[in-house]
């Protein structure tokens, strides 16, 4: 059991600021809900409410405690505004004076971690341990203990649920080590003993204080101070036992806080991959210098946004959880009291970041009002994506505490948008669970067709994004053959591409590919190019064939040689010469060329006479023969 206002200090001092100590000028106004919700409804009970409720899907789990009994309760808020008490579980093993820190934290799969330590030494109990229950309050998975070694006191715990459903724990072991441990959702653990942290890092010494935060995108960080004085960055991918390096280093310089103790550190997931990191830290020589700053990380350590001062805390001054806001930035709140000029002043705020880290405005004035000095306001995402505050104050005539919520509708209500097939929103509304949501005007899309929704939204039972469907038109890719063969048109949706058809042919042209323009200056490319709105032409563009034609002489040797276009002629060198020879043209024509072609030299041999000398004998009659052709011998001469 928590001693009453046990987690005051540590957990909601500065939520208490917001409430009711003095509100600053507002930028911008948030809205909380009007409508009130008792949780504790019995003016006999004295409540306290610790912790942020938790949210379980579309159910709301508040933990809160009568402190004139002491009693535990467990309330879950259902959908329609009804809600129901759940056993609280047992806790065990725990401190001999029932002194444990017990946190209650959601599931991803709507299962509910409790996880306990013992804050102080000396009550019987030195190590920290987990459980799962569902949402009937039944034990799924049972008290399982996170330190595999002793340790002289286990405690500070602090827990991320990773992108791949494990759960990961950190804590400090001793007054000068931290330790990490991964378990399973089914409490196996995936890390056979607890891992160093402070080894990793390659430090020594601890203050206490360390946060952890996990990405969708399969890493988390963790944040750790000690007496450095520094603030240290660690980031591992989720199944690895050692950090990712940075810069060649384990671990990371977050800042210097300038003196040891008095740390203040808080560790966010934003989107995109990248880790807020809001702390505190001494930027002077003394302690009215302390002040709260940010930083922000990329998921490889390397910095988003250069160290920010978002303003001066003074000696005694403090830094709320921040709360991400479902449509991006985050809310912050600072507080401070100044002793040397205004030592009953409390000054606090409530303001707006964006993801980046800049200022968007302060919304101090928008916290509920309290009645009592010690009553809290604990802002919260509700179920329904907005804010919501759990009340923890006293009413009028009343010595007790009340627990209660701000809401805005008893029964939850759901954010539900419309957005078009590149994601522009359309329309957005809220709806009342169980409720249709009304959708917009059928958007248009050029070279589309809407066919619908992709989800139902007659039964809106959480928020809920509704993307415009289209069916992509057809349209006719049409070809101009230009003379040659046709080619048949071929119809494909708006932005596919199409395969090429088989080439056309034209006689005495070689295909040179398809064009865009019936001047056949804009090639179409079938690996790249998409059919366009209403289709198109494409036309055919031709080389006309061209042949080598080869001038040989009557033995092969090559005259001349030329390449012609198909259908003109040949130009033919000058005649050639052979001893004993005249030449007569050549072998074929070549004034209509219409293939490779190699013409020839044709001669006619000259004749020459032979003349006969008989010596005196009788006269022998000359013959006439071609050269180098042979004769027949004449008759024999007589002497």
């Amino acid at each position: 059991m928590l001693q009453r206002r046990q987690l005051f200090i540590p957990v909601l001092l500065f939520f208490v600021l917001f409430s009711w100590l003095s509100p600053q000028a507002s930028a911008a106004d948030i809205d909380f809900g009007s409508v009130r919700v008792d949780v504790e409804t019995n003016d006999a009970q004295d409540g306290y409410a610790p912790l942020k409720p938790v949210l379980l899907g579309d159910k709301l789990l508040v933990y809160w405690q009568d402190y004139s009994i002491p009693e535990d309760h467990l309330i879950l808020m259902n959908p329609d505004g009804s809600f129901e008490s759940l056993p609280a579980p047992a806790i065990g093993p725990r401190t001999n004076d029932q002194s444990d820190t017990i946190v209650y934290e959601g599931l991803s799969n709507g299962n509910i971690l409790v996880y306990w330590y013992s804050g102080s030494s000396g009550k019987g109990f030195t190590d920290t341990y987990f459980k799962i229950i569902n949402q009937s309050g039944t034990e799924v998975v049972e008290a399982t203990k996170i330190n595999s070694s002793p340790g002289e006191l286990n405690r500070f715990t602090k827990f991320a649920e990773l992108s791949n459903g494990n759960l990961a724990f950190v804590w400090a072991t001793n007054g000068s080590n931290y330790a990490l441990r991964k378990f399973q959702p089914d409490g196996n653990p995936v890390d056979a003993a607890q891992l160093s942290v402070t080894s990793l890092a390659g430090i020594s010494g601890s203050q206490y204080t360390h946060d952890i935060a996990a990405q969708e995108n399969g890493k988390y960080m963790i944040m750790i101070s000690y007496y450095n004085p520094n603030y240290v960055g660690m980031i591992f991918n989720n199944d690895s036992s050692t950090p990712i390096q940075v810069n060649g280093q384990n671990s990371f310089v977050i800042s210097n806080r300038g003196e040891n103790g008095n740390e203040v550190q808080w560790l966010k997931a934003l989107p995109d991959g990248r880790f807020l990191a809001i702390y505190q830290k001494k930027t002077g020589a003394d302690t009215s210098s302390r002040s709260a700053a940010l930083q922000i990380y990329n998921s490889d350590g390397t910095t988003y946004k250069e160290e920010t001062l978002i303003r001066n805390l003074n000696s005694w001054g403090g830094i709320s959880e921040p709360i991400l806001l479902p449509e991006g930035g985050f809310l912050l709140g600072t507080s401070y009291l100044d002793y040397n000029t205004e030592p009953d002043t409390y000054h606090s705020y409530f303001e707006i970041f964006d993801d980046t880290g800049a200022y968007q405005g302060d919304v101090s004035s928008s916290l509920p009002a309290l009645n009592d000095e010690y009553g809290t306001s604990i802002p919260f995402l509700d179920v329904d994506g907005k804010l919501s505050a759990l009340i923890n104050d006293k009413e009028a005539g009343r010595s007790t505490y009340d627990v209660w919520l701000l809401r805005h509708s008893l029964a939850a209500a759901y954010q539900v948008t419309f957005e078009d097939w590149d994601g522009t929103e359309l329309k957005t509304e809220t709806v009342n669970r169980g409720e249709a949501a009304t959708a917009p005007q059928a958007p248009l899309r050029a070279g589309y067709t809407f066919t619908g929704w992709d989800k139902e939204f007659t039964n809106v039972t959480g928020a809920l994004t509704v993307t415009a469907q289209y069916e992509a038109n057809q349209y006719t890719v049409n070809f101009n053959s230009n003379g040659g063969s046709p080619v048949a048109p071929i119809s494909a949706d708006f932005g596919s591409k199409i395969a090429a058809p088989a080439e056309p042919t034209l006689e005495g042209s070689t295909f040179d590919g398809w064009y865009k323009d019936s001047g056949l200056t804009q090639a179409w490319n079938f690996a790249a190019d998409t059919v366009p709105l209403d289709g198109i032409t494409l036309y055919a563009k031709w080389k006309i064939s061209v042949y080598q034609v080869t001038f040989e002489d009557w033995d092969g040797t090559e005259l001349k040689t030329e390449t012609v276009n198909r259908g003109e002629a040949a130009t033919a060198p000058q005649a050639p010469s052979r001893a004993g020879y005249t030449f007569t043209g050549w072998d074929k024509e070549f004034t209509n060329v219409t293939g490779a072609l190699t013409v020839t030299a044709q001669y006619e041999a000259n004749q020459y006479t032979v003349n006969f000398n008989s010596t005196g004998g009788s006269p022998v009659a000359p013959i006439s023969a071609d050269f180098g052709s042979k004769i027949a011998a004449p008759a024999e001469p007589t002497l």
